[in-house]
């Protein structure tokens, strides 16, 4: 693992793999296996930004930063590109990609406390909503006003 990674549990248990990447998500970000896409002459799948209903039980799946290309966790996939992906356990601690709200960093939707209950939304990031069932993760600690969408410490429910 290198310096303020997105996994952060020191041993983690949970499954890696690698895919083919459709859109231009950041590390941090939540995907799902792209229906109807064959695997690729490697055996690979294709995955998309998580993109179905905010908070609804699905896998989840966290896109990984890079490193074989050099890249970070502030560098976005390009499409058609091999992605590293980790499906977590519970107990897990991941820095996960919190979407900013209002865009303003002024909205109480934009701050995040320690114990928040976060949820995934359609596009593959969380945020403080959701009814108890939806809950994905709880944040680790306190950010904001975001001014931006934003990698928080969090652990996995």
């Amino acid at each position: 693992m290198y310096p303020n990674d997105i996994i952060i549990t020191a041993d983690p248990k949970g499954h890696f793999a690698e895919g083919i990447i459709d859109g231009t998500p950041l590390p941090g970000t939540f995907v799902q296996l792209k229906a109807g896409v064959a695997p690729d002459g490697n055996g690979r799948h294709t995955y998309e930004p998580y993109n179905g209903t905010d908070g609804a039980k699905t896998a989840k799946i966290l896109l990984l930063p890079d490193y074989n290309q050099g890249k970070g966790e502030s560098d976005a996939y390009e499409t058609g590109k091999r992605c590293f992906l980790y499906w977590p356990l519970p107990g897990d601690e991941l820095r996960l990609l919190f979407k900013n709200l209002t865009g303003t960093g002024s909205g109480t939707d934009d701050d995040v406390k320690v114990g928040d209950n976060l949820s995934m939304t359609d596009d593959g990031l969380v945020e403080k909503a959701g009814a108890v069932d939806m809950f994905v993760a709880v944040s680790l600690e306190n950010v904001g006003p975001l001014l931006a969408d934003t990698l928080v410490h969090c652990q996995v429910l």
